[in-house]
């Protein structure tokens, strides 16, 4: 009976780790696997979730015209493989921007910690901002 247990045990903690590490990558277009339409009706489920959640609507537009031309056209040349590093671009880039970061603060005049998360994109927004407004201020 013990050993059916540990069994069990180190099966489901090795299922665990393999999905934890899926969701440290961003999903990848790959022309050469084949079934475009597939991939695509992944990539799309995907998106939806807040892995993906600072994909601009430019560029979501943009990747939903390239994967429509490759799920109508599936070419393996030159033009179908520019295509797909453009999506797989797009993809990481987003991924990228949508990492959480997370850090301790304290509040002016206070010594207690509060927890303050943002994404990659959303710290950049802000610095940005806040060297424009710096500029602006020294002017």
């Amino acid at each position: 009976m013990k050993f059916y247990f540990f069994a069990f045990l180190l099966l489901s903690s090795s299922i665990c780790s393999i999905a934890a590490s899926n969701d440290k990558q961003p999903i990848q277009l790959s022309i050469a696997a084949g079934n475009v339409f597939q991939q695509r009706l992944e990539i799309n489920q995907k998106l939806s979730l807040p892995k993906y959640s600072e994909l601009s609507q430019d560029n979501r537009v943009e990747l939903n015209q390239l994967l429509d031309s490759l799920v109508a056209n599936p070419l393996l040349g030159n033009e179908a493989i520019i295509k797909q590093d453009k999506v797989n671009n797009i993809l990481k880039k987003s991924f990228a921007d949508s990492k959480l970061i997370c850090k301790l603060e304290a509040e002016i005049g206070s010594n207690m910690k509060k927890k303050v998360c943002q994404t990659a994109a959303a710290k950049r927004r802000a610095y940005d901002k806040s060297q424009i407004d710096g500029v602006n201020v020294k002017q």
